[in-house]
């Protein structure tokens, strides 16, 4: 019997990046103002710490930690620093793809999953040219494999930003119910990560007050109040059956270490996680 012929599907690229030049990191003396940048690329600024002015001929914005802001090719700029210990990564990339233009000189709050190709991007060159470095610039003997796996997750980064941004306008026409509902379910879909109310109002693609009031309007809670909720339910489920450790427990729940989660714990229920698994 022969085998059924699988054409398969034509792949049209809605994105592609040329050429990359530069993956790097720095961390800028207080107070330090640039004037006169002009780039014939694609520049990608991300926010690691701190606050950062960007400013060009007829706008300025301050883009600020977990924040990124895009500058179309040919478009001159100065930037200032706006609070000392001020750190960010910048990406440099060639690309004809216009869609990108739909997400340039905007302000957008990357999600934890953003960050991460983000961050994959830079810990290559890290791996390749000594994590003593603070810059990682293209070079022209960086090897091909480098350059192809940071072109990878530029793409997923900008790809992942696009489809979020699209999904905006349909968003707009959810009812607050079910936005409300929407969220919550998030928030059970991420309850190991450590969630921003700025994250999740980016992730919605609504303000932080919009989402703020139609949460507290529907479940007569707070959003990060029942976050919190969540993972100590979630916490007491764990310990009752006994599976794992109060270490563990922190980890999988996503708190910054163990004292962390152990007070938090106290402070909602009064009792000790490990008082708590001996009842």
């Amino acid at each position: 019997m022969d085998s059924p012929h699988i054409t398969g599907v034509q792949v049209k690229p809605v994105l592609e990046i040329d050429r990359m030049h530069w993956y790097y990191s720095s961390k800028f003396p207080d107070s330090l103002e640039i004037t006169g940048i002009f780039a014939k690329n694609w520049e990608l600024v991300y926010i690691n710490q701190g606050t950062l002015e960007i400013a060009m001929e007829e706008e300025a914005c301050v883009v600020e930690t977990g924040e990124i802001y895009i500058i179309k090719p040919n478009v001159p700029n100065g930037r200032k620093i706006k609070s000392s210990n001020t750190i960010s990564t910048t990406v440099g990339f060639s690309s004809k793809s216009s869609i990108i233009n739909a997400i340039a000189h905007r302000i957008i709050v990357l999600t934890p999953k953003e960050r991460e190709y983000l961050n994959d991007g830079v810990h290559l060159f890290q791996a390749n040219l000594g994590s003593n470095k603070m810059i990682y610039k293209m070079k022209y003997d960086t090897p091909p494999d480098i350059v192809q796996e940071s072109q990878v997750c530029l793409m997923m980064l900008l790809l992942n930003i696009i489809r979020r941004e699209k999904n905006i306008s349909a968003r707009t026409k959810t009812k607050p119910s079910h936005l409300a509902e929407r969220i919550i379910e998030y928030l059970e879909q991420n309850i190991a990560q450590k969630l921003t109310i700025e994250q999740i109002a980016a992730d919605f693609g609504y303000s932080v007050p919009y989402i703020k009031q139609i949460f507290k309007k529907n479940t007569g809670m707070g959003i990060i109040e029942f976050f919190l909720k969540m993972k100590m339910d979630e916490a007491k489920r764990m310990l009752r059956e006994g599976k794992l450790n109060i270490t563990q427990i922190s980890e999988k729940l996503g708190f910054f270490n163990v004292s962390h989660f152990g007070r938090a714990f106290k402070q909602r229920e009064g009792v000790t996680p490990r008082e708590y698994g001996r009842t």
